[in-house]
């Protein structure tokens, strides 16, 4: 699986994992195979597998950076019936004072369950406030960065999307990428648009 896995060969991979998992004895391995299942179905599209093997990992009592990612990834395949209940947890994880070094992740899980109820204004200003509360400037930032750009690149809010899409050069990793390449383009384009489109509003 490990092998196929980083040939990109995601399916051919998963008949192969889901078998380590069953004969997996060590809990700590188990619960790391469970999130990488998760990532593979997400990434396969099988939402209800992937929701399925992240709470697998939440209940596995792994160790709690793991538990907390977890949580956060879930909220990227949400299933309708638990989202009230969810948010309602996410909203008591931002309180929690242990995980303020986490707060950019724990409202882009919360923008992410209220996207998926398509309530975008709220979505955004969860995810306006992760940006604001974020203490890091990593990976986890730029994703919620680059979602909250799309959001208002959709909306034609160019100026709030230059805003996201300019801090997001910064902070994404994988320069080569189709999607690095894609927002580069439309920062670009952004910078001399968004003064004679202010002009104009």
């Amino acid at each position: 699986s490990n092998f196929l896995l980083k040939q990109g060969r995601f399916k051919e991979a998963l008949p192969y994992l889901e078998q380590a998992v069953k004969k997996e004895k060590r809990g700590r391995q188990r619960a790391r195979h469970y999130y990488l299942l998760g990532q593979i179905y997400q990434h396969e599209g099988d939402y209800p597998r992937a929701y399925e093997a992240f709470t697998k990992v939440i209940n596995s009592n792994p160790p709690y950076e793991m538990e907390f990612n977890a949580r956060i990834k879930r909220t990227e395949v949400p299933m309708g019936k638990e989202s009230s209940r969810t948010i309602k947890n996410l909203k008591s994880m931002a309180r929690d004072p242990k995980n303020k070094e986490y707060l950019d992740q724990v409202y882009y899980a919360i923008g992410n369950m209220y996207l998926a109820e398509k309530d975008t204004l709220e979505a955004i200003r969860n995810y306006e406030e992760g940006a604001e509360k974020s203490t890091r400037n990593g990976v986890e930032k730029g994703v919620l960065l680059l979602r909250l750009g799309n959001l208002y690149w959709e909306r034609a809010d160019y100026a709030n999307a230059q805003r996201c899409y300019a801090d997001v050069i910064g902070l994404l990793e994988d320069k080569e990428s189709d999607e690095y390449q894609l927002i580069s383009h439309r920062s670009v384009v952004l910078d001399e648009l968004v003064g004679h489109a202010q002009a104009v509003e």
